[in-house]
């Protein structure tokens, strides 16, 4: 049986649960729940309150048991943001896991919300936000097949959306797997360590910190597409999505359809 292990960090500001962007990953989550076989959630915190256990209510509600999903209560750290738990939960100790571990985040919260942290009314922003959103999840959980078949038979240590080389040629989103025993065989044969996180960014530079450029083929993308200038959320992400999906694109837009829907 493979092992395939969701890491999935959770900004939990004050009023997370009205943000629609919350519930679009809630969405994505309860429609892949299946694929995990080990989950682990870091719920970080601004303020004491009930929100934690609402949070927890949520991830049960997408399909995930009480029973066996690890949850973490922590403290959001605006310094290191999701760092330290990519780090511990994923590269800290490579052997500890014998299988490939998805790692993800509540991404584009904030990129809705105006400077009073109060949902923006600009609607087509929010739906290029959830489109983005939507995408890292489509990218890497809609073709398992592919995604296994590239971590254990052929060469690759690591799988995500797409590669951009803004600043530093990292994945985009920062959703990636990561094949745990591989990365360390490679890092033991180049006698390396892993990188350690010193700020925020350490979850989206960690392959550009870990891999040098020749060693980039290592990474490989969804639907085999490497770009140096894709277009972001910020931007056109229903062309920078058809791009890199191509004919998948139809099915991409069906799988968004159902996420927003009642939502957006």
């Amino acid at each position: 049986m493979i092992m395939q292990k969701l890491a999935f960090y959770i900004w939990a500001y004050k009023n997370v649960r009205e943000n629609p962007i919350y519930q679009i990953h809630l969405r994505c989550l309860k429609y892949y729940h299946n694929i995990f076989t080990d989950t682990v959630f870091y719920v970080a915190l601004e303020e004491e309150g009930d929100l934690y256990r609402e949070i927890v209510n949520d991830i049960i509600g997408c399909g995930f048991d009480e029973c066996s999903v690890k949850i973490i209560k922590g403290v959001n750290d605006y310094k290191f943001g999701e760092a330290k738990f990519c780090y511990d939960e994923v590269f800290h100790d490579l052997l500890s896991y014998d299988g490939i571990t998805l790692f993800s985040h509540t991404k584009g919260l904030s990129n809705v919300l105006d400077e009073d942290r109060n949902i923006t009314q600009d609607t087509e922003r929010i739906k290029k936000i959830a489109c983005w959103v939507c995408g890292m999840y489509y990218s890497n959980l809609s073709d398992m097949t592919d995604v296994t078949q590239r971590l254990y038979r052929d060469g690759y240590i690591t799988y995500g959306a797409f590669k951009v080389n803004n600043n530093y040629w990292h994945y985009a989103g920062s959703f990636y797997w990561v094949n745990s025993k591989k990365l360390w065989n490679y890092l033991n044969a180049e006698n390396k360590q892993m990188p350690i996180p010193a700020d925020r960014t350490y979850a989206e530079s960690v392959f550009y910190l870990t891999f040098p450029e020749k060693e980039r083929k290592l990474m490989q993308t969804f639907n085999d597409v490497h770009f140096n200038d894709v277009p972001t959320m910020y931007d056109t992400p229903f062309e920078s999505i058809e791009r890199v999906f191509g004919f998948k694109y139809a099915s991409f837009l069906d799988f968004y359809s159902k996420i927003i829907d009642g939502i957006l």
